[in-house]
């Protein structure tokens, strides 16, 4: 593989990380109005309106799509799920075991693993996977169509971005947990996020996280912080 085909290929996945995050805020924000009766984004980045595993995901089946094209149906659909399910659960675990965090509860569900992940999920990437499928040749057209210099320079700005504010949130998340274990700032850079990115904006900006050593949800957190705005 080339310089030329490694860059394609970087950017069409940068393209699809963003566009199946946005796209899983949208999910997310929906299926917590049906199910919940209430509107509720679940963002996992400060700045960026991102849901991160959809946009795993989303690459993931892409790059699935790409290599399995010749594969049976039944063969793709294992691939997709069992890749779905590996990103939920790696995500889950490096939550939980460094920052002693979810973002998601799978616990009270059916074939489940340490809550990470779950059956019903797994079901869905499969399918959610072979649907995507389905788009992989429109989706290359498109990105062929796309291809120039103002594509090239607008892919840097966005990979620019989106470092950026993995960074950002990285440093906070690592604070917000250190926060509450009681740890005091030790640095500039410490004092800035205890300052710009408190507990309760914390909270606000990543409503459906919760720490482990507490019984919380995002359904009660949304109760709280609209009990803490009417005070």
């Amino acid at each position: 593989m080339n310089v030329l085909d490694v860059w394609s290929l970087f950017s069409r996945c940068l393209w699809l990380f963003l566009l199946g995050g946005g796209l899983g805020v949208i999910v997310e924000t929906v299926w917590w109005r049906l199910r919940y009766g209430f509107w509720q984004a679940h963002f996992a980045l400060l700045w960026l309106p991102l849901c991160t595993v959809y946009g795993f995901g989303a690459v993931g089946c892409y790059l699935g799509a790409v290599i399995f094209y010749e594969q049976s149906t039944m063969f793709r659909f294992v691939a997709y799920a069992l890749a779905g399910t590996l990103v939920e659960f790696v995500g889950g675990f490096l939550l939980d075991a460094g920052l002693k965090m979810r973002a998601w509860d799978y616990r009270d569900t059916f074939l489940n693993i340490r809550g990470y992940v779950n059956g019903l999920m797994t079901v869905l990437w499969g399918f959610l996977g072979l649907g995507f499928a389905c788009l992989v040749p429109g989706l290359n057209d498109l990105f062929a169509l796309l291809d120039g210099p103002v594509y090239q320079l607008v892919t840097v700005a966005a990979a620019a971005v989106l470092l950026a504010d993995v960074l950002a949130t990285s440093a906070c998340l690592v604070r917000w947990s250190k926060r509450h274990q009681g740890m005091a700032p030790k640095t500039k850079l410490d004092r800035f996020i205890d300052c710009r990115w408190d507990d309760k904006a914390m909270a606000r900006r990543f409503v459906n996280w919760h720490f482990t050593d507490e019984p919380d949800t995002a359904r009660s957190r949304h109760t709280a912080l609209n009990l803490q705005e009417q005070t």
